[in-house]
């Protein structure tokens, strides 16, 4: 993965892994966070990140995103051509970002 993919990867993921660090598991409590990669065809990839711990807020919106943070998030997703989906298919708070490597 070229730098101009890697740098903007980056820091989206240790947003999302510091927000899970600060708000989504309890001072004190076990938890765990995950990040994969997948490669879905030539140039394009699955980011898969996210925590055990208490869960986004219900009303978190990725279309209505008034957090800076999450805003951050939103731009650097942009940037790599790419989509965010929340997933509440599981404990936690947990994201699919497709992306595309940048040329």
């Amino acid at each position: 993965m070229g730098i101009d993919t890697a740098i903007p990867l980056g820091l989206l993921s240790n947003e999302i892994i510091s927000n899970s660090l600060i708000h989504g598991i309890p001072k004190g409590e076990k938890g765990k966070i995950y990040i994969r990669i997948e490669e879905i065809e030539k140039g394009a990839f699955n980011l898969h990140i996210g925590d055990n711990g208490i869960g986004c807020p219900k009303d978190l919106s990725l279309k209505d995103i008034n957090t800076l943070g999450l805003v951050l998030v939103q731009k650097l997703t942009r940037q790599l051509s790419g989509n965010i989906e929340k997933d509440h298919s599981k404990k936690g708070c947990h994201y699919k970002i497709t992306f595309k490597e940048v040329e």
